[in-house]
Formats: structure tokens, C-alpha cells, sequence
């Protein structure tokens, strides 16, 4: 039963968050242009294949927490939450410093030819957001391990609607990338509170 149960949690918050990206898509290239909406994408896919650095240690927290709080309830739990805290703490700095290391090849290599001012910024704010969206990663397994799927998709499509409300008031407003990333730093705030509400 509560396989299913969570089977259709992760359906329905998935479903919603994949609707969410198809309808708010043709908004920010609207706002933005293509050519700014290229290098969000570009920017986007580049900084998530980072999280490949880890080699599957995150998404084996919620294994380790739920065999922890069987084996050895709430101390158990604690200590796995500490570790892999400390543990995302310390990819998501050298996370973070590899990007800022390379962030004038990226600019020039791959991101050649992007006409955009403050890309230097945006890129460091895209990073910045990325590796603490990873450190922060460790909440979502907590749910995940104690079997709460319905906690950690309210929580996203939560954090989800806060960005996208966002996006289309900050683009609204002529804040270009900025406004995308603001949205997001927002969205990922909503999503750490309400995870820790839990």
C-alpha cells in the first residue's frame, strides 16, 4: 500500500513539474529571446552534469536513512543526516570552486559568441545555485528514506510554483536572467523551509 501510495505521489508531483516546464518554456524565450534562452539552457545543462561528481552518493542517502532508523531509530538517522550533510557540504564547495575555476573558459569556449553583459555574474549565480542546491539535496532523502514521497512532492511542486510565479513577475519586469536565477534561488529556498518543516 505504501508503495503505490508513493508510486502516485511521484507520478502526480513529476507530471506537474514536467507541465510546468512545458507551459513556462515559450514565456521566458518570449521575454528573454532565444539567444538568452540558449544560454540559461547551456548554463543549465553544463552546471547539472556536476552532480555527477558525486557518483551516486546522494540518492543512497535515503537507503542509509531508512536502514539507520530501522536499525537504530532517531540517533541513527542523525548520524546519517550529519555525514551526508558534511559530505554535500564538501562537493558542493569544491563543486563550486572547479566551476568559479573555469568560468572564463566556459565564457569564452563554450558559451562563445553570448552577447550578454553581466554573463560573468549570471554564471557565478547559476553556480552558486547549483551547489547549494546540491548541499541541500540530503533533505529530500530524509523524506525519501522515511518513506515520504507525498511530503517531498508537495514540497517541490510548492518550490515549483513559487519559481514560476516569479519568473513571470521578474521577466514581466525586464529582469532577464537575473530574474531567472532570482526565481530560482527563490524556489529553492521554498523548497529547503518546506522540507525542513517536515
Amino acid at each position: 500500500q505504501v508503495i503505490v501510495k508513493n508510486s502516485l505521489f511521484n507520478l502526480g508531483g513529476r507530471t506537474l513539474l514536467i507541465v510546468a516546464n512545458l507551459v513556462i518554456v515559450p514565456f521566458i524565450v518570449l521575454k528573454i529571446g532565444i539567444a538568452n534562452y540558449g544560454i540559461w539552457t547551456i548554463l543549465f545543462a553544463f552546471m547539472s552534469t556536476f552532480n555527477l561528481i558525486d557518483l551516486g552518493i546522494s540518492s543512497s542517502y535515503a537507503r542509509f536513512i531508512a536502514a539507520s532508523k530501522e536499525k537504530e531509530g532517531t540517533a541513527g538517522v542523525n548520524v546519517v543526516v550529519t555525514s551526508g550533510l558534511y559530505l554535500n557540504i564538501l562537493f558542493g564547495a569544491l563543486f563550486f570552486l572547479f566551476g568559479l575555476s573555469i568560468r572564463d573558459f566556459v565564457i569564452l569556449k563554450v558559451l562563445k559568441g553570448a552577447d550578454y553583459e553581466f554573463l560573468p555574474e549570471i554564471y557565478t549565480a547559476a553556480l552558486a545555485v547549483f551547489a547549494l542546491s546540491y548541499v541541500f539535496g540530503i533533505f529530500v532523502s530524509i523524506l525519501d528514506g522515511a518513506q515520504r514521497m507525498d511530503l517531498t512532492n508537495y514540497s517541490m511542486v510548492a518550490s515549483k510554483a513559487v519559481e514560476l510565479v516569479l519568473i513571470v513577475a521578474l521577466l514581466s519586469r525586464g529582469y532577464m536572467l537575473g530574474g531567472i536565477i532570482a526565481a530560482v534561488v527563490a524556489g529553492k529556498v521554498v523548497l529547503v523551509l518546506s522540507l525542513l518543516a517536515c
